[in-house]
C-alpha cells in the first residue's frame, strides 16, 4: 500500500535541508520527481512519494561520504522502481540501504 505523499516543506523539514537543496537533489537525480498539483489562482504545490523522507535522509548522509555523481548512480535503480513498490518494501521493514543492496547499487 502506498504511503501518503509528502509536501515539499514537510520533506525539507524531515531531512533537515532547504527547499532549494531538495530542488537541486531532484535536478541531480538524487530524489524522485515530485508530482505537481495546479491549484488555479492559488498557484501550485508539489508532492513527493512517501518514501522520499527515508531516501532523502539516506542521500544526506551519503553525500557526506561521496560525490553527487556516485550517490546518483547508487540511487538510480531505486528511482527507476515504482513508488508503490518502494513504499511496500519499507513497510515490510526494509531500509533504503537494504533495497539498494538488493538492487546491486550500494557503494562498497
Amino acid at each position: 500500500m502506498a504511503r501518503p505523499e509528502v509536501r515539499t516543506s514537510a520533506l525539507a523539514a524531515a531531512i533537515g535541508v532547504s527547499r532549494q537543496t531538495l530542488a537541486t537533489w531532484v535536478t541531480r537525480e538524487l530524489l524522485p520527481q515530485p508530482r505537481r498539483l495546479h491549484l488555479g489562482v492559488h498557484g501550485s504545490s508539489s508532492r513527493f512519494p512517501g518514501y522520499s523522507v527515508e531516501l532523502g535522509q539516506y542521500v544526506r548522509q551519503a553525500l557526506r561520504e561521496a560525490p553527487f555523481v556516485e550517490v546518483a548512480r547508487e540511487v538510480a535503480p531505486l528511482l527507476a522502481r515504482d513508488a508503490d513498490w518502494v513504499d511496500e518494501q519499507l513497510a515490510a521493514g526494509k531500509a533504503i540501504k537494504d533495497l539498494l543492496r538488493e538492487l546491486g547499487a550500494l557503494r562498497t
